[in-house]
């Protein structure tokens, strides 16, 4: 399965909108199954972005999400706007389609702070 960048930032959303500190939530979003949820946010664990428990059991992967961790917001925050999320992947787009996260991150930084000045 290949990551979309466009339902980290998605999942990173509805972790910060909606769970609650204390309690396990299980993020949903309309048109993506389960597994590539699951997927998804095994990845952000894996890359620090979000606090889970992992709840996986024969019947399949899950995981009881708690929040988001320093990154998480931190990656939230430079991509929120709508505009500077356009502009970031249009920029990917235009250098030939994908870049590391790390790199994505900083460039949404950049558009994010040409918004405010």
């Amino acid at each position: 399965m290949k990551r979309d960048i466009d339902l980290v930032r998605t999942l990173l959303q509805k972790i910060s909108d909606e769970a609650v500190p204390g309690k396990w939530y299980y993020p949903d979003v309309d048109g993506k199954s389960q597994t590539e949820i699951n997927y998804h946010l095994r990845l952000l664990i894996q890359a620090e972005l979000v606090t889970a428990e992992n709840l996986s059991s024969k019947e399949g992967e899950s995981y009881g999400v708690t929040g988001l961790h320093w990154n998480g917001h931190e990656f939230l925050d430079a991509t929120r706007s709508n505009s500077v999320w356009k502009k970031t992947m249009d920029y990917v787009k235009e250098k030939g389609g994908s870049m590391t996260f790390e790199i994505l991150k900083s460039v949404a930084v950049k558009f994010a702070a040409e918004a405010i000045n």
